[in-house]
């Protein structure tokens, strides 16, 4: 088709806190999170392509979720 069919389209992002970050025998939580989201010539991400988490408690797991828009010059697969 000469269209993507489903434009614009979602990616959600998750950022786990299961003691990645953490110390020995201690638990930290994560706040501010930032997430980029870097894209190929083409693709256009809604609102920036940065966005926030403002806390994930230690095992727990935090997301974010982006729009993101193809324009027409768009073909083909695209790496992201």
């Amino acid at each position: 088709p000469s269209q993507f069919s489903q434009n614009p389209f979602n990616i959600r992002v998750y950022v786990d806190n299961n003691r990645g970050f953490a110390t020995i025998d201690r638990e930290i939580q994560l706040e501010d999170v930032r997430v980029t989201l870097s894209l190929p010539n083409g693709l256009t991400v809604q609102g920036g392509p940065t966005r926030v988490i403002p806390r994930i408690n230690p095992r727990a797991v935090g997301f974010v979720d982006f729009t993101v828009t193809a324009d027409d010059t768009v073909t083909g697969e695209l790496t992201y």
